[in-house]
This record gives structure tokens, sequence and C-alpha cells, in this order.
């Protein structure tokens, strides 16, 4: 399994998985990607080494299927809106939820033991208190049920 940097910690509060689709060869892709700045690549780098990311070319282009916060994919839109880098998102969530043979077993793998590091139980059971169960996000309901029924892997 893949060992993740917590310095670039995604907001439990937040996670998504998205499948990200690209109209791209490699090599159309790599020239779009050219003229990002060094920041701009920095960033993408930084996501794509700490955060579970699933990838691949194929004959109708690039796809990548990424757990990423909203704050953090708010961010990549901009650099790929900003070079007009084309691309079709769709929320996975469910695949994961739904144990979807969709999603690699080693890949989910990742995501489940990342998603298990980052959540903090503590933190969720104060706003049940606060402001009730309604207020969870779909990713804290499913750690809750994983961790109820003891699939929680850390």
């Amino acid at each position: 399994m893949k060992y993740y940097d917590f310095s670039f910690v995604l907001k439990s509060s937040e996670l998504v998985l998205l499948k990200i689709d690209y109209p791209y060869n490699q090599e159309e892709l790599d020239s779009k990607l050219d003229h990002l700045s060094k920041q701009e690549c920095a960033f993408i780098s930084v996501v794509n080494q700490r955060v579970p990311i699933s990838y691949w070319f194929h004959a109708k282009g690039y796809t990548e299927i990424d757990l990423i916060d909203q704050d953090t994919f708010a961010d990549l839109k901009v650099i790929l809106e900003k070079y007009e880098i084309e691309y079709q998102v769709t929320d996975y969530s469910e695949e994961l939820f739904k144990d979807s043979e969709k999603l690699h077993p080693r890949f989910k793998g990742e995501v489940l033991h990342y998603i298990d590091c980052i959540m903090d139980l503590d933190n969720i059971l104060d706003r049940i208190l606060e402001h009730g169960s309604s207020t969870l996000t779909s990713f804290e309901l499913f750690y809750l049920q994983r961790l109820s029924n003891g699939t929680v892997s850390i």
C-alpha cells in the first residue's frame, strides 16, 4: 500500500471521489501542461503525490479517479479552465460506498486507508452533538458505518 505524507491533508468534511476524463492522448496532455507556471505544476504535483489517485490513458484520452476535497478541486478547476484544458467530471463517491467493481481493489484499499487516517471521530461526534447527524457528509457516514462494522483499517 502506498504511504501518504499527511503534510497535505484533504478536508474530511469536503471529500469527494471524482472521475475526471480528458479527451487527450499523452502527447496532447503533456503539450497542454507545458504552459503551466512553476507554482501550478507544484500544486498538481503535490496533489498527485499526496492523495489517492488512479490514472490511465486509453483510446479516448486520459482518465483519473481522485479522492479530493472541494477546495482542492476548485483550485484544480481554475488551472484547467485557465489553460482551456477540456475535462468531464463524474462523481464516483457512490462507487466507493456501494463497493462497486468499477474501482480497482488496490486503489479502493488506498482510498479507504486514506479516509481512515484523516477522519477524526471526536470532530464527527462533536458536530453530531452540536448540529445533529443530518450535518454529516456521506464520507463521514460511510466512515462511521465502517467503524461500527469493524472494517476501519487503523
